[in-house]
């Protein structure tokens, strides 16, 4: 009974339990035994959007410095990887596995600070650990910054639930809330599907009850500003290039800018969100074949 309440009973104030640390350092044994099988099997094809990260990483060591958004960070995490490991797919693996064991990690302290409770970080560290072929694919072959995009928003998550309990205590959550959320936007704009809920959470429980501290929001823009100046300074140094990429529309251009699908009515997108996009979640569907499996 009383291992039982360690594991299930919020704790909201003092030193986080020790089961806490036990359960986590479990968690990221399965991670590693989980992935060095995968990369012992050799069973990942290595391919082209890989190759281009792989080949980015290269440049970075011959002396050139990209700071262009989307894949970059991880050409620089890359870049050190080769260093010390030499120029080769399995150090580029090697590295991509790194940031896998602080996704899991991370996933287990945003969890941990939404519940308070050790069986609800263990359990979602574990749908990393062990994740379905989508999770395991992203996150052991280079696709842009995948990785890091949600090691970022795992830490959003867990410091904006933070900062919500407890606004005035610890301002530098603030300022490492908007440093995340800027890096992350450097990094991959999907860190957007962690920033703005986590953002409107905040702005709607602090706002309500008028305990949102302007100092703190100045702190986490001032971070915001300072984590994203990468594709600030290449934008404004290449013609807008980055804003351009993601508002075609507002600049009349016969230049294409990056490859853009046709737009799907709203029907088609919701169908194809349950047929498609939700087997693969859950391990259904492979990411790139239409075919499902048991």
């Amino acid at each position: 009974m009383t291992a039982a309440r360690t594991l299930t009973q919020p704790k909201e104030h003092g030193s986080p339990p020790r089961s806490l640390w036990l359960t986590l350092a479990l968690t990221l044994m399965i991670a590693v035994m989980g992935r060095a099988l995968l990369l012992a099997s050799g069973t990942l094809s290595f391919h082209s959007d890989e190759a281009i990260v792989g080949l980015l990483a290269r440049h970075i060591l011959a002396g050139e410095r990209p700071i262009f958004f989307m894949g970059t960070l991880d050409s620089w995490l890359i870049a050190v990887g080769f260093r010390l490991l030499g120029e080769s797919v399995m150090a580029i693996r090697l590295v991509q596995s790194a940031l896998y064991l602080l996704v899991v990690a991370s996933a287990y302290y945003a969890a941990w600070a939404l519940s308070r409770r050790v069986t609800i970080a263990w359990v979602t560290s574990l749908t990393f650990a062990i994740g379905s072929p989508l999770v395991t694919l992203y996150t052991t072959a280079t696709l842009g910054g995948y990785n890091e995009a949600m090691i970022l928003g795992h830490l959003l998550v867990g410091l904006g639930y933070t900062i919500a309990r407890d606004p005035a205590r610890a301002p530098w959550r603030w300022a490492v809330f908007g440093l995340a959320a800027g890096l992350g936007w450097w990094t991959n704009a999907l860190i957007v599907v962690y920033a703005v809920p986590v953002g409107i959470y905040l702005l709607y429980r602090l706002g309500r009850g008028g305990r949102l501290p302007v100092g703190g929001v100045v702190l986490a823009v001032v971070g915001f500003f300072i984590g994203s100046a990468p594709w600030w300074v290449y934008s404004f140094s290449h013609e807008l290039a980055t804003i351009r990429f993601f508002f075609p529309d507002l600049f009349q251009s016969d230049e294409p800018v990056g490859a853009r699908l046709p737009s799907q009515p709203f029907d088609v997108r919701i169908l194809g969100l349950f047929l498609f996009g939700v087997p693969v979640v859950i391990g259904a569907r492979f990411p790139r074949t239409g075919d499902y499996f048991a």
